[in-house]
């Protein structure tokens, strides 16, 4: 398969940027004094950090897609907090009389923080789309965890037994002990997420190498921080050829290539979202009908939710549609975690007021329902929370709703989008609620936990 141009000018970049950098620390350290190959070393950390970071920044402000923009925004800030700590090393070094840094201090909380930051990145898309996660990513996964328990296990046994002999403090010893625990956790998260978008097939354009690009620096940060830490457990000596301070020095200059690739791709309508025909229903493609109800076989809704907004953008040139969206989350939780637009929310609960509706009352449902595709035709409506209409009534008021909701859908030309958990229904009530609706089953999907 050929290599995209977004990819490879990160590779070229990277290695134009990185080779030259680590090549002339190499010459210094061979040639030239301690103090001018420390003076490099702390000055050069903090030049291609702060133009990749500046960079991430305006990516920010180019990017329309409120999830990605979010992400970008949060790998933007820990690499401004590397950047921090860079200042924070190079005062100790350069400028204090300390010479050295503190046992724990400011630059603990940036370094480590920038490892947060990374972390939480990445978590609501793990959370949304785990499930969608094949076997063989899950295996590779498997196979870091266990050489990263035992790198975890080896490392903190070591330095809590030296903190104890020394006198450390209880704070001084956590953050030292979080230095071999934090890396690997952000690395696990990266790995994943970066499996899920570019290895299992699930990014298109941008995102297809999007958590790669960021991966690569990070693991490189990572791997010079642990291999720091064991390797001096393991043999009691520093890490030979200054191999963490080329990681280093590498890292950074491939933020650079990170940052400016991302820049130069295709930002505009760029989103974390995975396409659904293409891959979470592995190649079945899904074209609504107008005028019909569909009920999806979607344990978490996501698919649904995903199909309505989808729906909810026009084609070029036509105009937009008007949604209605009825659940049982709170309107702004919903909001948050999923793009609706313009779209109505009703909250499906028991308590009152403006907004809201009763589960109880489904009778109520179905006049709110009328009532929109009355006013909107060639609408879009979304109910999910159908098993708790159920039990707050019985089987046969639910489906006498269904069927008046679905009537209205006919007669309007509508569209109606129904998630429903099929392992909530007996097998005679699942057919009875799908006999006049089109059915949208998520093969491996609907399953999930």
């Amino acid at each position: 398969m050929p290599m995209s141009v977004d990819l490879k000018r990160f590779v070229v970049l990277s290695i134009l940027l990185a080779v030259p950098i680590d090549a002339v620390m190499l010459l210094v350290s061979r040639f030239g004094s301690a103090q001018l190959l420390r003076d490099y070393v702390d000055t050069i950390n903090i030049v291609p950090l702060l133009i990749g970071t500046v960079l991430l920044f305006i990516i920010v402000s180019k990017l329309s897609d409120r999830s990605l923009r979010s992400t970008t925004r949060l790998f933007a800030i820990g690499f401004l907090f590397q950047l921090a700590f860079g200042f924070v090393w190079f005062y100790y070094f350069h400028i204090s009389d300390l010479g050295r840094m503190p046992y724990s201090g400011i630059g603990d909380f940036f370094y480590l923080g920038s490892y947060v930051l990374w972390t939480a990145g990445t978590i609501p898309y793990l959370r949304r789309y785990s499930s969608l996660m094949g076997r063989q990513s899950r295996v590779m996964l498997l196979i870091y965890s266990v050489a990263a328990a035992i790198i975890v296990y080896v490392t903190v046994g070591y330095w809590y037994d030296a903190a104890v002999t020394y006198g450390y403090t209880w704070y001084d010893t956590t953050v030292w002990l979080s230095y071999a625990v934090v890396p690997t956790i952000c690395l696990f998260l990266l790995i994943a997420t970066t499996l899920l978008y570019g290895y299992e097939g699930y990014g298109k354009g941008l995102l297809a190498y999007y958590w790669l690009y960021f991966l690569v620096p990070i693991i490189m940060i990572a791997s010079a921080d642990i291999l720091n830490g064991f390797y001096y457990v393991v043999s009691e000596e520093s890490v030979p050829g200054r191999l963490d301070d080329i990681l280093y020095l590498g890292a950074y200059a491939v933020t650079v290539a990170a940052a400016y690739t991302v820049l130069r791709s295709r930002l505009e309508g760029a989103t974390a979202v995975p396409s659904i025909e293409q891959h979470v229903l592995k190649g079945k493609e899904i074209e609504l009908l107008e005028g019909r109800g569909h009920i999806v076989e979607d344990i978490h809704s996501n698919i649904s939710f995903e199909l309505f907004s989808r729906l909810m953008k026009p084609k070029e040139g036509a105009q937009p549609r008007k949604g209605f969206v009825m659940s049982r989350l709170n309107p702004e939780q919903l909001r948050q975690k999923f793009d609706l637009g313009n779209a109505q929310v009703t909250w499906i609960t028991t308590q009152s007021g403006e907004g809201c509706v009763d589960p109880s009352r489904p009778n109520m449902l179905a006049h709110a329902v009328m009532e929109f595709f009355q006013k909107n035709k060639n609408a879009m409506v979304l109910i999910d929370g159908i098993e708790s209409v159920i039990v707050y009534n019985d089987f046969e008021k639910a489906l006498k709703m269904l069927e008046q909701i679905n009537d209205f859908v006919m007669q309007y030309h509508g569209y109606l989008i129904i998630p429903i958990n099929p392992t909530a229904f007996e097998p005679r009530e699942k057919a009875i609620i799908e006999r006049n609706f089109e059915v949208i089953q998520v093969p491996g999907h609907a399953d999930a936990a």
